[in-house]
């Protein structure tokens, strides 16, 4: 449905195209594609909370390119995911952070 000015020469009933603009995203949320899981057909990943704690998230993902996969909801940029060994990862878990130094 699209409303017009009463002076645009169209009538209800007329076919149109339109053509709508595409907004880039100022940023994009990534992840490494190997943090991504599929748990009962649930994609999702391990969010670590502050008592080292993993938890599992369900997220909505996008594209995937050069082994990082774009997450469009469901995670917030600035936490704390399990990348590695996350087959063996369960809800509850205690988590040991590695350090890179």
């Amino acid at each position: 449905k699209l409303s017009l000015p009463a002076d645009s020469g169209m009538q209800a009933g007329a076919f149109v195209q339109v053509k709508i603009p595409h907004v880039g995203k100022t940023s994009t949320l990534q992840i490494p594609s190997a943090a991504l899981l599929n748990r009962a057909g649930i994609p999702g990943v391990f969010v670590v909370t502050g008592k080292d704690i993993a938890e599992y998230r369900m997220v909505r993902p996008g594209q995937s390119a050069n082994g990082a996969v774009e997450i469009l909801a469901g995670l917030t940029a600035g936490e704390r995911i399990v990348v590695s060994n996350t087959e063996a990862v369960n809800n509850g878990d205690q988590i040991e952070s590695a350090v890179h130094g």
